[in-house]
């Protein structure tokens, strides 16, 4: 918002000032008529009842005043704009100060995060690591109970096999 009023500003600023140079110009050239015509006035002798140079020399001085004015306002416009494009140049430098100073609070953050995630994925990494040793662990366990429970069966059915054959053999005595 800044950046466009200070360009809004600007453009104003170079419109004002052509208007100056404007208004100079026709400053410059109602004097130079001015001068002019009293030089002629200067020359022409004064006539009795003749009230016309006079007239002139009022109007000439009314339309130099006006112009001067005009001019005079301008001016102050002009500078009232440069106090104004001063002050928007000011904050538009501030503000960028302010932005760049939250980019590298931005970016210090983003650092500190990407290191504690980096942190984190390399304890996740030990944890998965110490998870798959331990069901690696508890798989062997428990294939070594099935051997063992197997083996027990075995020796279950055979204990009874023997059993049935000593009751026969009982049976038969």
């Amino acid at each position: 918002k800044l950046a466009d009023d200070l360009s809004t500003l600007q453009e104003k600023m170079a419109a004002t000032s052509k208007e100056v140079a404007r208004l100079e110009t026709l400053v410059r050239k109602a004097g130079e008529q001015q001068e002019t015509a009293s030089r002629e006035l200067v020359k022409e002798p004064a006539r009795a009842g003749d009230r016309q140079p006079e007239w002139l020399e009022e109007q000439q001085g009314r339309q130099f005043c006006s112009t001067q004015a005009a001019l005079q306002a301008m001016e102050r416009e002009a500078e009232q704009m440069g106090n104004e494009l001063e002050r928007l140049r000011a904050a538009l430098m501030e503000s960028q100060g302010q932005q760049q100073e939250e980019r590298g609070q931005q970016e210090r953050e983003v650092a500190r995060l990407t290191q504690e995630r980096g942190r984190a994925q390399a304890d996740l990494a030990l944890e998965k690591a110490a998870r798959a040793e331990l069901e690696m662990r508890l798989q062997n366990a428990l294939n070594e109970q099935r051997v063992e429970f197997a083996t027990l069966q075995e020796a279950l059915a055979h204990a009874l096999t023997e059993k049935e054959g000593k009751d026969q053999e009982l049976a038969k005595l």
